[in-house]
């Protein structure tokens, strides 16, 4: 554990540690994230940090009570034909009734600070939803500009069903499924394939021989506390009262699948192999990040953005910051990796 800034006059001190404590579990757990849209607390977070390669857990305490997080995650990957250091920053939250403080934006300046002043040549980039106005304004006040908007899009499929040629890829096949991954997205910055693609959780549909769709799959646990619109009110209010529905949807315990690292060679492909993942983990949610103007995530967003849950699909923007290293040279197009979808 490091401390990176301390106050003696307010009482505010920031830390930097490589290991979570139960402390900071329990406090990501019981803050309300989410958006003018969509609120939300999740489960089951331990889990989902033990899916970052390098992180660092940052708490900022106001007179030795924890009062804000967020977390860093460090890879090394390829710019402009070298390799970088880079940083996905996440999990921004404050308690509450101190919200209105500046304790976030104290906190994302010290740790940039902090990354720069370590790390000569940098890269910091996070997500931001475009109806969270506070988190666009911490964004904004500490110098991250936006880089590329994206969607988060929702399919929902009520009797999900099976298929034979769709399973777990095989351990002989991953070689030749990440060089598949690596062709599709070759032309995309932050590609952090290498890092992330784990055969363990890795469904393929295959055809004599032949990949012809791939999905990496994570299961995510929420609590959904609102969600705006007559869509919200149906899902929130009388879904829960009608039997046959309330097993689809439960808002007080509600997984769903978020999927990436998605390959595939046509439409049909990939929606029966969505099918028959959420029938394997008997989950009927499945959740993916797309670029709207990548010809590629296109297509898988046209095929996501289906069912009732289309309601809580999100416009966001991928914010970045840099310590020696040009924003014009980074391309179009950001590969956005699923373990980004904290």
């Amino acid at each position: 554990m490091q401390t990176i800034y301390t106050d003696d006059n307010s009482g505010v001190r920031i830390e930097l540690s490589e290991e979570y404590s139960s402390e900071f579990v329990y406090f990501a757990e019981n803050i309300v994230w989410g958006n003018e849209g969509l609120k939300f607390s999740m489960k089951g977070l331990a889990i989902d940090f033990r899916n970052f390669s390098k992180p660092y857990f940052i708490s900022l305490y106001v007179n030795n009570q924890l009062t804000a997080i967020s977390i860093i995650n460090h890879k090394l990957l390829s710019i402009n034909q070298k390799e970088t250091d880079v940083f996905y920053s996440c999990l921004w939250g404050s308690e509450l009734s101190k919200r209105s403080q500046g304790y976030c934006t104290l906190m994302m300046e010290e740790v940039n600070k902090y990354l720069f002043e370590t790390y000569s040549n940098a890269l910091i980039y996070a997500y931001v939803e475009k109806k969270n106005p506070v988190a666009r304004r911490v964004a904004q006040k500490t110098g991250f500009r936006s880089f590329a908007d994206f969607k988060v899009a929702s399919a929902v499929h009520f009797v999900p069903a099976p298929n034979k040629y769709c399973g777990l890829l095989s351990p002989s096949s991953k070689s030749a499924m990440i060089r598949l991954l690596d062709e599709l997205y070759k032309n995309r910055i932050l590609n952090d394939v290498k890092y992330t693609f784990d055969e363990s959780c890795y469904f393929v549909y295959e055809d004599n021989n032949v990949i012809k769709a791939g999905i990496q799959v994570k299961k995510m646990r929420w609590s959904i506390l609102n969600m705006d619109g007559m869509r919200g009110y149906v899902l929130l209010k009388l879904y829960p009262k009608i039997p046959l529905l309330s097993k689809y949807f439960d808002p007080s315990e509600f997984s769903y699948l978020c999927v990436g690292n998605i390959y595939f060679t046509d439409s049909q492909s990939f929606n029966v192999l969505l099918d028959a993942v959420m029938h394997h983990y008997n989950i009927n949610t499945c959740i993916a990040y797309g670029l709207s103007d990548s010809p590629t995530d296109s297509q898988i967003l046209k095929c996501m953005s289906q069912g009732l849950l289309s309601a809580a699909d999100a416009q966001a923007a991928m914010y970045v910051k840099s310590n020696n290293i040009s924003l014009s040279s980074l391309g179009r197009f950001p590969f956005l990796s699923i373990c980004d979808s904290l």
